[in-house]
This record gives structure tokens, C-alpha cells and sequence, in this order.
């Protein structure tokens, strides 16, 4: 465990005795895996603690920025303060199958790269992506908290795959869509030649951008878009919480394709890529697929 074992030995010492610190791996879309440390006081109850992603620690521990102790240090004092503000996140303390069926929503993930996920969770297949379903925990000024949902919490709060459904369903239009014009795909495909003009582009999420990319599954969405400009539409998965749409006209989807998957590799993080696929809405019979 390197570094890891030394600064959970530092962390141990500072936060003194009666505390839990454990190192969590929690494993996020397409497979990344990232490490936390976990400070729990037995005595406010399980689920009780404080989670600390390591990530940008361990590479400044790498790089010589800080020492172990001053890592250790940073960390320690992070949670007293979290600690003192009330922070402390017990996500199994506030769930109830109510709160779970109010607040379930809708997310597209990469099918291959998503296995281990796919294989303990429901899901529902999507052209070659899945459809999963994700809890949103908290939401405020300093982002959204959100947990996958797995086959063992639906058994635990006893949920069924179909009450499940119709409520992420539900939750993701109450969620509400958007759409927002931008100037030239120029943007956005860079190696596109200099003479081929401006070609309009529109990006899709819902309201919280936040695995906006499921905007997919609601067809009528595309079609407004689509009627406005009288022409199909090309849909690039620019990442799990968006997606951009493009008239069909002359572009060609083999092009739009490389250039998706060269986005992928050098613009969007590893856990937020959707897929290196194109995908034409039709606008006549109102299908969706892949380009």
C-alpha cells in the first residue's frame, strides 16, 4: 500500500484515540478507481464519517510537493473542521425506500467499460450503452453527492426493478432538460478544415448538468431540435453529462467519430467518457441509433 500504509499510521496518531481511519476504494463510471480515508467516530452511529479523496494528495506526495505528516496533517485538520461544521456525511442514516423513489434519476454509462457495475446493478440495455440508476444524496452550493444503485440496495429498502424505474423515469424530466446554442462546431472540431464554414451545434444536459447525457433516452427532446432546423440530427456523447447535437447535413459520421474519440482521449476525464460512437436521430420516424 506505499504511502498509503504511512500516512493511515500518521492519520491514526493525529486524530487520537475512540477513531476509526480505514482506506475506502470506491470505483467510479467506466472502471477509474479512486482511494479515500475514512474517519469515523464509533460513537455517532454507522454511516457516520467523513470520506477524503486521496487522488491529488497521493500525487503531491509523489512529486516531493508535501511530506507524509504534512499530508497527514492537512488531513487531520480537514476533518476537524468538517467535523465542527456539522459535515459529517451518514449517507445509510437519512434512506427510506420513499426518499430512495423520490430522488433516483436516470444515467447512461459505457456498457463494455462497465461491467463489474452493470453485473451487481439493474440496468437496462441502450443501443451499445446502459442505462443505470443513480441516488442523488445531497445537492447544494458545493456540488451534488450521489451513490450508485446497486441490486443489494434494492433489496435492502425493497424496491422492485419496475417501481425503480418509472420513478427515475419520473425524477429525470422533473429534473428538467436544456439546451444551448453555440456559435460554430469549429469549437469543438478543431482539425475541422478552415473553408467548410460554421456549422450550428447545440449542447443538450438537464439543468443540474448532471448525467445530462440521459437526455438521450427522451427522444421528443431531440425532435423539437430537429423540426426547428428541418434536418436529422448527429448526436456526439461529449460525456456522461452531456451530449451535442448537429444537423446531418453534409457532415460525415466517420469524421465526427475520430474526432469524438480524440476528445475522449485528451479533453474528458476517464470516468466521465460516455462513448466514442455518433448516433443519428431520424427525424421522420422519430429513431434513434447509431451512425
Amino acid at each position: 500500500m506505499g504511502n498509503m500504509g504511512e500516512i493511515l499510521r500518521e492519520v491514526k496518531q493525529l486524530v487520537g484515540e475512540g477513531y476509526e481511519v480505514f482506506l475506502e476504494k470506491r470505483e467510479k463510471n467506466n472502471g477509474v478507481e479512486h482511494q479515500y480515508i475514512r474517519i469515523h467516530d464509533p460513537e455517532m452511529g454507522m454511516g457516520m464519517g467523513i470520506s477524503i479523496q486521496m487522488d491529488v494528495i497521493l500525487e503531491a506526495i509523489e512529486s516531493g510537493e508535501i511530506s507524509i505528516q504534512d499530508a497527514a496533517a492537512k488531513i487531520n485538520r480537514f476533518y476537524k473542521e468538517k467535523n465542527n461544521m456539522g459535515e459529517v456525511n451518514g449517507i445509510t442514516s437519512c434512506l427510506n425506500k420513499d426518499y430512495a423513489l423520490e430522488n433516483v434519476i436516470y444515467q447512461l454509462v459505457n456498457k463494455e467499460k462497465n461491467r463489474n457495475l452493470l453485473h451487481r446493478s439493474p440496468h437496462k440495455d441502450f443501443l451499445d450503452l446502459a442505462v443505470v440508476y443513480r441516488l442523488i444524496v445531497e445537492e447544494g452550493s458545493n456540488g451534488i453527492s450521489s451513490i450508485a444503485v446497486t441490486d443489494e440496495f434494492c433489496g435492502r429498502y425493497s424496491i422492485s426493478r419496475g417501481e425503480l424505474d418509472a420513478a427515475a423515469r419520473r425524477n429525470t424530466v422533473k429534473r428538467g432538460f436544456c439546451r444551448q446554442s453555440l456559435s460554430s462546431l469549429l469549437d469543438l472540431l478543431c482539425n475541422m478544415p478552415e473553408n467548410s464554414g460554421e456549422v450550428p451545434m447545440w449542447v443538450l444536459t438537464n439543468l443540474g448538468n448532471f448525467c445530462g447525457a440521459a437526455v438521450m433516452l427522451y427522444k421528443e427532446c431531440f425532435s423539437a431540435l430537429a423540426n426547428e432546423l428541418e434536418s436529422d440530427l448527429y448526436i456526439l456523447p461529449s460525456s456522461i453529462h452531456e451530449v451535442i447535437a448537429v444537423p446531418a447535413m453534409d457532415l460525415k459520421p466517420e469524421f465526427l467519430k475520430e474526432t469524438v474519440g480524440e476528445i475522449n482521449t485528451s479533453v474528458v476525464s476517464a470516468e466521465e467518457v460516455l462513448s466514442d460512437s455518433v448516433y443519428k436521430y431520424n427525424r421522420n420516424d422519430g429513431t434513434l441509433f447509431i451512425a
